[in-house]
């Protein structure tokens, strides 16, 4: 059975857990949007950050400390599309999208873009493992959950832990965002590793602080990216249909956690682009951040979470916020960017002329 990490001398204190979902580009962005957000909230104290997929990387961005401002700037200028070398031609990079789902089940080893500059980034960004950050990746046969604790493995119900040391950030970072067939996958220990999202709690693993960090649906924060709208277009599900080989999944939809099971959920609607499409402008990105942060405001003062001070300041943000998207989107760009950087948000940007 799964036990907890935390050390049984350790006394419960009040706080929140944080689990950013999976959802590739919108999940890096929107994760970003939510830190501000939470920044502006005065929410600081995490007992525990984790994220699988794509938002491993707001979480080790929240987890590592470092000033908001600088963070989001990174996002921002970073080039996601850079993050994936690509390996073969665009012709194999349109099929292995096709085939997604049968890769899901086959677990290739190799994909079609190798990780290795995406390793380098978060070498370069974030260091050595965060404390209180877990991330998670997918054996074929177990989930493998890696934290400042060590790295426990989880089958059937039944965990051990399997090393003392945590593997570097990169790796485990690497492992969580391997889409089979897409990204090549990690091995550790000699096990090949694939996307966290793929484990057995779904694409926003709400369970996993549930199981080792002693938390309680009440004090878990869901930043859950909803699946994209163009899954629902039934010229995709006719192709991925025809990928599977007849092994399809009974739906091609993630599991997502819901509120009625008792978590303060935050679940952007970002519109614009799908999450596995990295070559965004500088419009798109602040548009999901903008979002994200919207959509954090709306919960945290729903669910009354914060201060009254740190409402008021959130329902100021939320009210700013729309008024800047009536200017339209070139506009909405420039003046949110700038609001950022004048609130001590946001770095400003070094840009050549």
């Amino acid at each position: 059975m799964t036990q907890s990490i935390r050390a049984p001398s350790e006394e419960k204190v009040a706080g929140f857990h944080v689990v950013f979902g999976s959802g590739g580009s919108k999940a890096i962005l929107g994760g970003a949007g939510a830190i501000v957000a939470f920044e502006i909230a005065g929410l600081q104290d995490w007992l525990s950050i984790g994220g699988v997929s794509g938002g491993s990387l707001p979480a080790a961005f929240l987890a590592s400390g470092k000033p908001c401002r600088q963070l989001l700037r990174t996002v921002l200028d970073t080039d996601f599309s850079a993050l994936l070398k690509p390996k073969t031609g665009l012709i194999m990079r349109l099929l292995a999208l096709l085939m997604k789902y049968r890769y899901e089940i086959t677990r290739p080893e190799r994909g079609v873009y190798s990780p290795a500059p995406l390793a380098e980034f978060v070498e370069q960004h974030i260091g050595p493992w965060p404390k209180r950050m877990w991330t998670a990746a997918s054996g074929k046969c177990a989930l493998y959950l890696f934290t400042d604790q060590g790295v426990f493995r989880e089958h059937k119900g039944v965990t051990r832990k399997v090393s003392d040391v945590t593997p570097t950030t990169a790796l485990a970072v690497s492992a969580t965002c391997a889409v089979p067939g897409f990204i090549d996958g990690v091995r550790y220990k000699n096990v090949l590793l694939h996307d966290g999202a793929l484990g057995p709690d779904g694409a926003t693993p709400t369970a996993i602080p549930l199981r080792y960090f002693d938390a309680t649906p009440g004090s878990i924060i869901a930043f859950d990216i909803p699946e994209d709208a163009i899954k629902s277009k039934r010229w995709l599900r006719l192709l991925w249909s025809l990928g599977c080989l007849g092994s399809c999944p009974s739906s091609f939809q993630g599991e997502h956690p819901i509120k009625e099971d008792g978590f303060l959920l935050i679940q952007p609607h970002i519109t614009g682009f799908h999450g596995l499409q990295f070559d965004l402008s500088l419009e798109h990105k602040l548009n999901a951040v903008a979002t994200a942060m919207t959509a954090t405001f709306d919960a945290l003062v729903e669910n009354s979470l914060i201060s009254d001070a740190h409402k008021t300041k959130c329902l100021e943000w939320r009210k700013k916020i729309d008024e800047l998207r009536l200017l339209g989107s070139a506009q909405f760009t420039i003046q949110f960017e700038q609001v950022l950087v004048n609130q001590g948000l946001l770095v400003p940007a070094r840009r050549t002329k």
